[in-house]
């Protein structure tokens, strides 16, 4: 039997971890993913989260501003700074499971 992530609900801070390797699992999202403060290299390759077009500032917003790799490559500027942009309510969000999108919203929204 092959055991595949779909979720990490249940996922808890681990205050010492440096890397986290999730690689070719069923993750869809982020939720459950808390904030990591040590964590440097994080690899979910293969997970269909990975191909979302923001995936790389989501977890950035999930795991904390200690991310120097996402799947084996450093972090750019334009990523930290689309983290940035997003916003502490996004990364709240990306925690509960929502996906960040491009598009511009109001506040009310």
């Amino acid at each position: 039997y092959l055991l595949l992530l779909v979720l990490l609900q249940f996922f808890r801070c681990q205050p010492h971890i440096r890397e986290l390797h999730l690689e070719n699992n069923k993750l869809q999202t982020l939720r459950g993913l808390p904030p990591l403060p040590t964590l440097a290299s994080l690899s979910m390759a293969g997970n269909p989260v990975a191909s979302h077009e923001l995936y790389r500032p989501m977890c950035l917003l999930a795991v904390g501003t200690s991310l120097l790799s996402i799947d084996g490559s450093g972090i750019e500027p334009i990523t930290r700074e689309a983290s940035v942009y997003l916003g502490p309510r996004a990364g709240e969000a990306i925690y509960e499971g929502w996906l960040a999108d491009s598009v511009r919203r109001t506040e009310r929204e």
